[in-house]
């Protein structure tokens, strides 16, 4: 959104060159909606290193910062109700910087109506499948993961969107 380079991130590298449209047609993506909300934390103060910012940091002030942290969370909760035409329809996949973060977003959003649950790589397969299969069956809307992700299999059956 800040019309920066993201290529001097990856030390400008590219691993790939496809399109989104080739890419859902291979079957690699699930069909998506994309929409580009500004967020607006102040993340100068956060240390940089080659690839991104710390971790631990950026974890304390997206999930343990209070008004920050819940200011933050009610945004993307305010910009999702505005862009999905129905709420009910919706089934999303959060990506968060850490397992505090996605305990912080799934707590957030089931504090505001939205059914919603948190797996890291300590999850379970049991509890991984069964928050697949609540997925599918609409006991929940939302899946926040930390360095998780469906296969494209799983994604393309349930329709998955990922939106944060």
């Amino acid at each position: 959104m800040d019309g920066g380079d993201i290529l001097k991130y990856f030390d400008y590298r590219i691993a790939a060159d496809i399109r989104l449209s080739e890419a859902i047609d291979r079957g690699l993506l699930c069909p998506f909606q994309y929409f580009g909300v500004s967020d607006s934390v102040d993340l100068s103060t956060i240390k940089w290193t080659k690839g991104g910012y710390d971790k631990t940091e950026q974890s304390n002030v997206y999930s343990m910062s209070g008004a920050i942290a819940d200011r933050r969370a009610d945004s993307i909760i305010t910009n999702l109700k505005k862009y999905a035409l129905d709420m009910s329809l919706v089934k999303g996949q959060g990506f968060c910087v850490s397992t505090r973060h996605a305990e912080f977003m799934a707590e957030f959003f089931n504090a505001n109506g939205i059914k919603s649950l948190c797996l890291t790589a300590e999850s379970s397969k049991e509890l991984r499948d069964g928050a697949r299969e609540k997925l599918v069956h609409g006991d929940i809307t939302f899946i926040f993961v930390v360095d998780l992700f469906f296969t494209v299999q799983n994604c393309l059956r349930m329709n998955l969107v990922s939106i944060l």
